[in-house]
């Protein structure tokens, strides 16, 4: 039983990804204490069980003896027949429980119970970061984030003044957190960027989640004009729910489609905040020499040089004033080089000393490059984010919509355009590949583990088959409770599965134990039901009720792990039901399934065995009395 714990866990052990950063502990902690327990059961345990007298005294012994009483009493009077009802009409059981299964299925397709990869946690902060293109004045940036404190302070005052707690707001930079992209944690410095952080009054006092806070103060501030994005972020996990990665051999047509896209993603519902990577940098002068200036025996070199010794200036000296050294520069005066007028008149000096204007010698044009250029194997790339409000609908039903609508009339409006799915949806896809391999790892080291003790290869599916009925009864525990379906409770379910085929097993071990002793078949399930029972009640109990309270836990920290313990305490509730009646069908059903092939293995004997009589009928005949002549 302690293995198949271990071996559920184990494999665990090998997560990568955002789901081994996360619960990547748990499994090693979980074997840890496993192994020490079996040290208590078997080098302990045994010292108090020595002990003569009664465990406890009056009260408690009394409270004691009516609990015991009521749960042998409920037992043999409820528990036992309608266990032994479930055996005789085994297939009705099978039929009633596959139909369990199809319904927990139902949930999940019907979105009763959604499936949200992280799961949807209040947080007590929301925060907006504001973005200009690259050169944008710090008045500029300060105009903007006043918007978006004005704006903010208008929902707070509309919904009585209980929102906020305090609000800080950052112009020419934004905080970026420890051990995050960017380096260490602290201020990042740029002209062009803003961040307004609200941290939000307790959840007793405020009106609205941090999320509808966050769609109110999005939907009150609209857009800014000449900001490049806006983005808004009140979940305890950030980033965007959905990404897509575009690349195109034409630069103009990739730009084309960039826009097109975020153009169909704004009309698809629950998209917001729709981004990209794509970001322009400072206005800037693109010089080129004319045929006029080459004649004139000027190079691009010497172009460029003295238009930079004229703006930037040239070091002429260096003057040593105690222990710092100042740089004399060449320049022209500030008011000669604060207007792009007065660039267009610059003058270039000729070979022979003579001097003429900059756009008699050279074509002057004005345009923008680009702050950064991402390229993968060699391609040039733009991103394009969108952020899935999960309110409405879930990330798995706006990205099957995108990649079924959107994306194909995208690519027939291109040709050549390459598109791959990035961010949340291509780590989705990652981590669910690595822990479906994972979960089919633990269910294979049981399989092993159990029929290497059982001796038997048809057995060990039979206590399996507590695994699927304990993940549906964790599904329908989360309709039960209100409560969504994420990757954390798939990680219970998987938890569940050690804990669910140790209640199988021990049901399953008493019958092999009283069939070797000669009990007759249906009999011995009925008393492995009987003998069990308590086992099974005990340790659903336990586990049950020990999770209860996190169930009630209000913190941010605790609210990432509760539909782990949602997947754990109910899913043992309706895994105790499929051991204490669906696996004892499940063992009279091998036994049918063993004799019909057993009928026809002694059918094949006999035809085999009546064969040579046939052929000497044959050989010598027989007479018309049905008598051989041989």
């Amino acid at each position: 039983g302690v293995l198949t714990s271990m071996a559920a866990f184990a494999p665990l052990l090998f997560a990568t990804g955002t789901f081994g950063q996360i619960l990547g502990a748990v499994p090693l902690v979980v074997i840890t204490v496993l192994v020490i327990s079996m040290i208590e059961v078997f080098l302990i345990l045994p010292a108090h069980l020595s002990h003569e007298g009664y465990w406890s005294r009056w009260p408690l012994s009394s409270l004691q003896s009516l609990i015991a009483s009521g749960v042998q009493h409920f037992r043999d009077r409820v528990l036992v027949p309608a266990a032994g009802w479930a055996i005789k009409r085994r297939y009705v059981t099978l039929l009633l429980a596959v139909v369990f299964l199809v319904l927990c299925g139902l949930l999940l397709y019907q979105n009763a119970v959604r499936f949200l990869f992280f799961p949807s946690i209040e947080s007590d902060s929301v925060s907006a970061n504001l973005t200009y293109p690259v050169g944008t004045p710090y008045n500029a940036t300060e105009a903007g984030a006043e918007l978006l404190r004005n704006a903010i302070l208008r929902v707070n005052e509309a919904a009585g003044g209980t929102e906020i707690e305090s609000l800080s707001m950052i112009v020419g930079g934004g905080l970026r957190l420890a051990g995050g992209p960017g380096g260490p944690g602290g201020v990042s410095q740029s002209s062009n960027r803003a961040q307004v952080i609200l941290e939000l009054a307790d959840e007793r006092v405020r009106q609205n989640s941090s999320a509808e806070i966050e769609r109110l103060w999005r939907s009150e501030v609209g857009t800014i004009p000449g900001a490049d994005s806006l983005q808004f972020a009140s979940s305890f996990i950030g980033g965007s729910n959905m990404a897509y990665q575009l690349s195109h051999r034409d630069s103009d047509v990739l730009l084309r489609a960039v826009e097109d896209l975020k153009t169909r993603l704004s009309q698809v519902e629950a998209l917001v905040q729709i981004t990209d990577d794509f970001d322009l940098g400072k206005r800037q002068f693109d010089i080129e020499l004319t045929p006029a200036g080459e004649a004139a025996g000027l190079t691009n070199l010497d172009i460029s040089r003295q238009l930079r010794q004229s703006y930037f200036g040239e070091e002429i000296q260096r003057i040593q004033r105690n222990r710092n050294e100042v740089k004399v520069m060449v320049r022209f005066p500030t008011d000669e080089r604060s207007s792009t007028r007065d660039f267009a008149n610059s003058r270039i000096r000729l070979n022979d000393g003579t001097e003429v204007p900059l756009f008699t010698v050279a074509r002057i044009d004005e345009n923008r490059s680009f702050s950064s250029i991402t390229r993968i194997d060699g391609r040039r790339v733009v991103e394009v984010n969108a952020r899935i409000d999960s309110a409405l609908r879930t990330p798995n039903q706006v990205i099957a919509e995108v990649d079924e609508s959107v994306l194909p009339a995208l690519m027939a409006n291109y040709p050549w355009l390459a598109v791959r799915e990035a961010g949340f949806a291509q780590e989705q896809a990652e981590d669910f590949a690595q822990l479906g391999l994972l979960a089919a790892s633990s269910i294979l080291l049981m399989y092993i583990l159990l029929a290497s003790q059982l001796r038997n290869y048809s057995m060990p599916f039979t206590v399996l088959s507590a695994i699927p009925f304990g993940a549906g009864g964790a599904i329908v525990g989360h309709w039960l409770l209100g409560f969504d379906l994420s990757f954390v409770s798939i990680f219970g379910i998987i938890a569940l599965s050690g804990i669910v085929v140790n209640n199988s097993l021990v049901l399953t071990d008493l019958f092999l134990r009283l069939r070797a002793a000669g009990i007759e078949f249906e009999e011995a399930i009925r008393e492995a039901v009987r003998g069990r029972f308590r086992a099974v009640f005990l340790t659903t109990a336990t586990t049950a009720l020990g999770l209860t309270p996190m169930l009630f836990e209000k913190s941010m920290q605790a609210q990432f792990l509760i539909p782990m313990a949602v997947s754990l305490a109910t899913g043992t509730v309706f895994a105790a039901i499929t051991t204490l009646f669906i696996v004892p069908s499940l063992i009279q059903i091998r036994r049918d399934i063993k004799s019909l092939f057993r009928m026809h293995e002694d059918t094949a004997e006999l035809k085999k065995a009546l064969r040579p009589a046939e052929e000497r009928e044959v050989a010598f005949g027989a007479d018309p009395m049905g008598e051989s002549t041989s």
